[in-house]
């Protein structure tokens, strides 16, 4: 399955660049009409509110013509966290921030064909080669390109609906993927498509990826600035 792919270029992405500082189960849901069977009525249990699952591909659409988008991202593996990290998305540009257990900022910015890091009171930025679309498209760590992997690749596989509940104050629908090696866990926000939380259990380990403060609205330019009179030097590696 792709995704295998995705969580692999997600741990190697965040260990090159030092970026680590619910509801009642319902019936599967048919892929030809991905309704619930409720012929003879389907009671309404206290996180399941939809008599019937939303259409995924549509569910996931309304995050399509997204330009801007910010959030906080958890990774962890078995457990364990790997990364905390803040991004800031918009159109070809992207800016994280991490801390260390100090508290201490790390902040990378993917701009154009470049890539900075500045480390937060440091007297450098080291530059290094790189393209902001490029890593955007294969990071594959964004709510954005988690939307458009499971329409891609998991409308496909055999799922379940497991109805509409709320996680970290959102209100979400769950679905669970089955894989003949893989399952998948996925809470999409209701109103954005946008999934908040991605959990991949193999035979190997368990990687959860959760998303909060997640916002659409516009991102000002000056956001992806570099930080002025800081000279900025090529990285030798």
């Amino acid at each position: 399955m792709k995704n295998k792919k995705h969580i692999g270029i997600i741990l190697a992405v965040f260990l090159v660049f030092a970026l680590a500082a619910c509801g009642d189960k319902a019936d599967p849901v048919s892929q030809e009409d991905n309704k619930q069977n409720d012929s003879e009525g389907t009671e309404e249990t206290e996180n399941t509110q939809e008599k019937e699952a939303p259409v995924l591909q549509e569910l996931l659409g309304k995050s399509a013509n997204l330009s801007s988008l910010s959030f906080s991202m958890i990774l962890s593996v078995d457990g364990q966290v790997l990364s905390n990290v803040d991004f800031y998305l918009k159109d070809d540009k992207i800016k994280t921030i991490t801390k260390d257990e100090n508290g201490a900022e790390n902040i990378s910015y993917f701009l154009d064909e470049d890539y900075y890091e500045y480390a937060a009171g440091s007297d450098v930025i080291y530059k290094f080669p790189g393209s902001a679309a490029d890593m955007l498209s294969e990071m594959g760590a964004t709510p954005l390109a988690l939307a458009e992997d499971i329409a891609n690749n998991y409308s496909d596989l055999l799922y379940v609906y497991n109805g509409e509940v709320s996680i970290n104050g959102q209100s979400c629908y769950q679905y669970t993927f089955e894989d003949e090696d893989e399952t998948t866990i996925v809470y999409i926000e209701t109103n954005s498509g946008l999934p908040v939380y991605w959990e991949s259990t193999t035979e190997l380990n368990t990687v959860i990826m959760e998303y909060s403060n997640i916002s659409t609205e516009d991102i000002p330019n000056a956001e992806f600035e570099l930080p002025v009179d800081i000279p900025v030097e090529v990285a030798v590696y």
